[in-house]
Order: structure tokens, then C-alpha cells, then sequence
């Protein structure tokens, strides 16, 4: 069966409210939706809106019984919902991206649907609203069921058995990755991920494989040079890298990062402190914005290179940073580097409403998020784990290893396994 017979089935099973066709179509196409809506000064739950309404064009197309589909399904809702939206942000008197003013890559006579009487066109809805609702429900279902994690920072691996289940997410620390423990975990099905620092160089490398990914030592690191070098520290006994897009520096972590693709040795990486700004710890209110937008276009930079590499390499490459991407300030630039990454990591983050909705954004192509929670207390990451969007949580009282899972295991879907 051909793709154009596959979508036609598709089309049939909306038109008879087939809840399997209604699930299918939210499936491959909501995350798009979401994360072009998000992206064209909108929220969540605006793209469930516009996406509804999107559905509910399409079912009545399908159900007048005249209409011919001369696309995908996919591009057809893209286009829609793209025109919903406008719509919606010239009433909301919101900015219009430069996106949203683009051709539709299949444009379309228009979106007004074919009428039914009053009261079919109320039960056809009804149904569809009640598909539909299924499949917001199974989708927050499955996001809401949040995975075991576990940061093994030091050579004790105290537990780590408790963690040989699919499902679960183990950071591997500065110098213990190629440990034998961790692919025995990964041949149980979790995944482990390696955790670097691009941000700072330590004062005192604390083991070779450290030292491999700080150029051989210290000393030939280049520190960032605002306000001149080895001013910036953001972390006790360490000083801040030149993150510049395109530095030495950068070109070298993304070399290093695209070897750990290919090694295949990895399920991923962790990398702490990348994201859009520094925290209060680095005095970020301080620096110039010449200083803060240089920061932002390199992580962004940075990020966007080991992308473009784990594309071409290996596309279930798992990207997490422990940042975010939010310049608090109103200014949305930094949002540019939640498309190359899978998700972030909220470190001893407070469930309020600002870090919930944070958790929800779209990141990548949303292929495999990967939303992490690092809870104050074993209660709150049981409260984490009931969020939508957060895939892992765990609270551990130091990073050298975890206790025992706090949430059962799930088994994920979303990559091939390598090994």
C-alpha cells in the first residue's frame, strides 16, 4: 500500500470517527503544530486550539463527500492551522512572524467547510470533539508518565542496578563513561548519556578523560574574553570558556561531542550550563549586552553545530542541556536553540507555573524529548512526574549517585537501538 493509499484510509476513518484515524493524525501532525505555533509568539494551549479547529476544517472537507486531498494530510493541517493563526494573532493584535507571512507550500482554496444543518453539524462534533479528546487524553497520558533518573558522578555506582530497566535515563559523570556498568545498563535498555561542561575549565583537571575533553590541560583552554580573559567565573575554582560561535573552543567541543556520536559507545550527551544566559552566580546582570548576546549566539551556535553533526551521524543522538533557553526579558531569540536540542534539565526547580509551562515547550523536532526534573525532595519528584512534557525526575541529596527510583519504569519507543 502506497502512502496515498494509507492517507486515503486515514481521511475515510475521520469522516467515520474512527478513534484509531483521529489518534494517527494527531499523532503525526500535533508536535508540528505545536512547536510552529509556539515558535510564532503562541503557547501550548493556543496550538491545541488552533489544532482542534484545524481537525474540525479537514472533518467537515471529508465528511461534504466531494473533497480530493491533493497533498499529505500532514501539509494540509500545516496549512490550515498556519492561516488559523494568523488569523488568531491579527485579533489578538499579537507580532506576526516573518514565518507566518511565508507561501503555504500547498496553498489551498481557502478554509471555510461545507455546511451542514445546524443539528448534524452539532453531533458531528461532538463525536470528533470526543475523538479528539481521547487523543489530547492518551498523549498527556504517555507525557505525563515520567521515567526513573539517575546522575552517577563518582567511580561507586551504588545502585546503579536498580536502574538496568528501559526506560530509565543515567548521566554519566566527568571521568567514569566508559565504565562496563553503563553498558550493561544500556544492554538492559536504559539510556545513558555523558555528561560535559563546555562552559568553564576546571582549575585542577580531575582525571585524563577529563583532561581529553580540555584539549590535554588547563592551560590551553581560551577563556572568555569579556571583560578580559579569566575574568568570568561562574562556579568556585573554575573560569568560564570562550564560547564565541566559532571559536577555538566551540570548534573543538563540537569535534570532541561528534566523536562520542561516532564512537557509539553513548546514548548521548549532558551538557551543563548551555543555554541562552548564565545564572546570578556569574554576575549575567552585570555583563553588557554586547557580552550577552555574544553568549547567547555562541550556545545557540554551539548547539545548533552538534545537531547538524548527530543529523548526519546519528539521528537518535540524545541533546540535553542544563539551562534554559528563556532570556526572561521578553526578548525571544534564545528560544532558537530549543530546536537543535531534545530538552533540558530543570536542576532543583519549584513546580510553579512559569517552570510547568517551561516543561511543555517544544524542543527539537520532538522525534524524543528528553525534559528532565532534578527535584528539592523525593515528593516533589513525584509531583514533577505527573507534569506533561517532563519525561524523568529523580531527587538525589548529591550527584556521586541516586537512591532507589522514585517512579515506576517505562519502556520508550522513539529510537533505534545501536547496541
Amino acid at each position: 500500500m502506497n502512502i496515498l493509499d494509507q492517507e486515503q484510509l486515514l481521511l475515510e476513518g475521520l469522516a467515520a470517527n474512527d478513534k484509531k484515524a483521529v489518534e494517527t493524525i494527531y499523532r503525526e501532525n500535533y508536535l508540528t503544530i505545536q512547536s510552529f505555533i509556539v515558535k510564532n509568539n503562541g503557547y501550548p494551549d493556543d496550538a491545541r486550539d488552533i489544532f482542534q479547529e484545524a481537525m474540525i476544517v479537514l472533518y467537515e472537507k471529508v465528511r461534504s463527500g466531494t473533497f480530493e486531498l491533493n497533498c499529505l494530510i500532514k501539509t494540509y493541517v500545516y496549512s490550515v492551522s498556519r492561516r488559523l493563526w494568523l488569523k488568531r494573532l491579527q485579533q489578538l493584535n499579537r507580532p506576526i512572524g516573518s514565518l507566518l507571512h511565508a507561501v503555504d507550500a500547498a496553498p489551498m482554496a481557502g478554509i471555510d467547510a461545507p455546511r451542514h444543518s445546524l443539528p448534524m453539524r452539532r453531533f458531528l462534533y461532538a463525536l470528533l470533539f470526543i475523538s479528539l479528546l481521547a487523543a489530547f487524553a492518551s498523549a498527556q497520558s504517555a507525557s505525563a508518565a515520567a521515567n526513573p533518573l539517575g546522575l552517577f558522578w563518582d567511580n561507586s555506582f551504588t545502585g546503579i542496578q536498580d536502574y538496568y530497566h528501559p526506560g530509565a535515563l543515567l548521566v554519566a559523570g566527568n571521568c567514569n563513561r566508559y565504565d562496563e556498568r553503563f553498558e550493561t545498563a544500556r544492554k538492559a535498555g536504559a539510556e545513558v548519556i555523558a555528561y560535559f561542561n563546555p562552559i568553564e575549565v576546571y582549575d585542577h583537571l580531575p582525571c585524563k578523560l577529563n583532561a581529553d575533553f580540555y584539549m590535554g590541560a588547563r592551560e590551553n583552554v581560551p577563556l572568555w574574553p569579556f571583560p578580559a580573559p579569566g575574568v568570568r567565573v561562574n562556579w568556585p575554582k573554575t573560569h568560564m570558556t570562550d564560547m564565541r560561535a566559532g571559536s577555538e573552543w566551540s570548534n573543538h567541543v563540537v569535534d570532541f561531542i561528534t566523536q562520542i556520536m561516532r564512537e557509539g559507545k553513548m546514548d548521548g550527551v549532558f551538557l551543563d550550563n548551555i543555554g541562552a544566559r548564565m545564572w546570578d552566580r556569574a554576575k549575567w546582570k552585570e555583563w553588557s549586552k554586547q557580552e550577552q548576546d555574544a553568549w547567547m549566539e555562541g550556545n545557540i551556535d554551539l548547539v545548533r553545530r552538534i545537531d547538524a553533526a548527530r543529523r548526519e551521524i546519528d539521528p537518535d543522538f540524545i541533546i540535553v542541556t542544563n539551562n534554559v533557553w528563556d532570556l526572561s526579558n521578553g526578548d525571544k531569540r534564545g528560544f532558537e536553540g530549543e530546536k537543535y536540542v531534545d530538552g533540558v534539565m530543570m536542576e532543583h526547580a519549584k513546580p510553579n507555573d512559569y517552570k510547568r509551562k517551561y516543561a511543555g515547550r517544544p524542543f527539537g523536532d520532538g522525534r524524543h524529548r528528553r525534559v528532565l526534573v532534578m527535584a528539592n525532595s523525593e515528593e516533589e519528584a513525584q509531583e514533577w512526574a505527573d507534569v506533561p512534557g517532563v519525561t524523568h525526575v529523580a531527587y538525589q541529596e548529591n550527584y556521586k549517585h541516586p537512591g532507589k527510583p522514585l517512579v515506576p519504569f517505562r519502556q520508550l519507543k522513539d529510537r533505534q537501538r545501536h547496541h
